[in-house]
């Protein structure tokens, strides 16, 4: 609780603020793919496990599914309230989002995706 101009304020934790981003961004999201590929590749040490865990599962609730153990895909692009999330708690600079126009052979992850998410092409 913090206090401002006489008046009380609630102030989410950063673990209360990752759930409430987790329960937002589990709303599905009915846009048309544009036929691009979003990667996000990380690499955070061992020492912030708890976060790279974090992050994975963020990833997982956002629909991104997982390629290698730090490189996640999906058809659409991560909700910009995730990206600011992850500078709040210093993990952006870790963390590389990548927009991609073609994959040599895309094949496997359309079906990939469509098996659990169904693309709306």
């Amino acid at each position: 609780m913090t206090k401002k101009n006489n008046q009380l304020f609630l102030k989410l934790t950063n673990k209360g603020e990752l759930k409430a981003l987790i329960a937002k961004i589990k709303i599905p999201n009915k846009t048309r793919w544009d036929g691009k590929w979003r990667f996000v590749i990380f690499d955070i040490p061992e020492v912030s496990k708890q976060k790279r865990d974090q992050l994975r599962r963020l990833l997982k609730q956002a629909g991104f599914k997982k390629i290698q153990s730090s490189v996640f895909a999906s058809p659409y692009p991560i909700a910009r309230e995730a990206i600011e999330y992850l500078k709040k708690v210093k993990l952006k600079k870790y963390i590389k989002f990548l927009r991609v126009d073609e994959i040599d052979d895309s094949r496997d992850m359309i079906q990939l995706f469509n098996t659990e998410q169904k693309i709306i092409l």
